[in-house]
């Protein structure tokens, strides 16, 4: 699929991809570290105009729900300092 250009309330999909992907990290962070004191996220969730990239990767090589949130922890470990030292703990 291809990213539209503009989508929603004119944020580009590269800003939208990096806020969806930011989300995704921290709710990660939560999950691997409860006792984390981190702000709540409030989930954006993809709609029939975005397709944010890691989606798109497990649709196109059908990843299972496991391999998905396998993918975001490799990317998190290398993309967030927060995942990679709550891995660590």
């Amino acid at each position: 699929m291809n990213a539209p250009q503009q989508v929603r309330s004119g944020e580009g999909w590269p800003q939208l991809n990096q806020r969806w992907l930011a989300d995704e990290l921290l709710m990660l962070r939560q999950r691997i570290d409860p006792d984390a004191q981190l702000e709540p996220v409030a989930r954006m969730d993809a709609d029939a105009e975005f397709e944010p990239a890691l989606e798109c990767c497990a649709r196109l090589f059908g990843l299972s729900s496991f391999e998905r949130e396998l993918l975001l922890l490799a990317a998190g470990v290398e993309l967030d300092s927060g995942v990679r030292d709550a891995v660590a703990r």
